[in-house]
């Protein structure tokens, strides 16, 4: 007489955690489970085979939650094991798959990051409410003054012609800079510098209106308008939002979007936009110069003095401020010549 073919395995009744060791006989379409105060008989149908994983144990599910670990191929050699189980375990044996598979890993990610991650940013940002983003900016600047600026000490007279011009600026364009508003601050440690928020507000230091003219400040100002008319602010906030959602679903560490939510107006206030973003706020800023009757040079020399300022004060480079974190400044002043004619 032929003896059923089996295999020896740890058997886990799914409400304890006690194991038994078991032996197992595959006849006539049953799985039948023996050992010290174990005996049960299943329906091959009935049970699932999980997929391997390297050299590790086979687990086999059966009805009711309990579970069968064994070697796989002492599963194998007893019972038919399921193409995908196989397929599986060949699939993650193959040097080359999996290294081939790693790769193609880091470039879906890299371009998911570079190209994928903005573009889904710049949809959001455009379907956004504006009361979204003014809240973002309200709630921005109001931690901002309470832990770093301070009231401007900018005369009224001084205000209202900047005021003036900023509108003059902005009266024309796409509605997240056309409503925009003028805000000045005493900087102090920060010194010269502008920077826009999401939903229509960009902040000028006092430290700025000191350094420049009106028509300097101007260009400045319009740089800033070609933030919010292209809503970066709300698109890099978006960018890192996605990004720290994306690490949540990977790793489940919900902590990274409470860390995005709290930085928002540490990142906001070191202008940290993207290269390209700012390259695009000084094309914009280059046109509505033009428009209003300036020179776009007027950029170009309001970052060569910014630049000037930054060296003074900070000889080694290693501080932060307007021109610190922006595409190289000679760059942006060739470019503001080249616009300029």
């Amino acid at each position: 007489m032929t003896q059923a073919p089996g295999f020896d395995a740890d058997y886990f009744d799914g409400r304890q955690s006690t194991r038994h060791r078991v032996q197992v006989v595959v006849r006539d379409g049953s799985l039948l489970v023996r050992g010290a105060n174990v005996l049960r008989e299943d329906r091959v149908a009935d049970v699932r085979v999980e997929p391997r994983l390297a050299s590790l144990p086979l687990r086999i599910a059966l009805p009711g939650g309990a579970l069968l670990v064994a070697e796989a191929d002492a599963v194998a050699a007893a019972m038919p094991l399921p193409r995908s189980v196989d397929l599986a375990h060949r699939l993650e044996s193959h040097l080359g798959i999996v290294l081939g598979s790693i790769v193609g890993l880091v470039v879906v990610g890299w371009f998911g990051y570079h190209d994928g991650v903005p573009w889904l940013a710049r949809r959001v940002a455009d379907r956004l409410p504006p009361a979204i983003e003014s809240q973002i900016a309200q709630e921005t600047l109001k931690s901002l003054d309470t832990f770093v600026l301070k009231p401007s000490a900018v005369d009224a007279a001084r205000q209202a012609r900047l005021h003036s011009a900023f509108a003059s600026l902005s009266r024309d364009l796409g509605p997240a800079a056309r409503d925009a508003r003028l805000e000045f601050r005493n900087g102090g440690w920060i010194g010269p510098n502008a920077f826009a928020l999401p939903g229509g507000t960009v902040v000028m230091t006092d430290q700025l209106a000191s350094l420049l003219d009106d028509d300097h400040v101007a260009a400045v100002l319009a740089h800033e308008l070609g933030h919010l008319q292209f809503r970066h602010g709300t698109r890099t906030l978006l960018q890192d939002s996605i990004v720290g959602l994306a690490a949540m679903a990977l790793f489940g560490d919900a902590s990274a979007v409470a860390n995005v939510a709290a930085t928002a107006p540490t990142a906001l206030l070191h202008t940290g936009y993207s290269r390209e973003f700012e390259r695009e706020a000084d094309r914009f800023a280059f046109d509505l110069l033009r428009a209003s009757g300036r020179s776009p040079r007027l950029l170009g020399e309001s970052l060569a003095a910014l630049r000037k300022t930054r060296r003074k004060r900070d000889p080694e480079g290693g501080g932060m401020d307007y021109v610190s974190t922006h595409p190289p400044t000679d760059e942006r002043i060739r470019a503001a010549e080249e616009a300029s004619r």
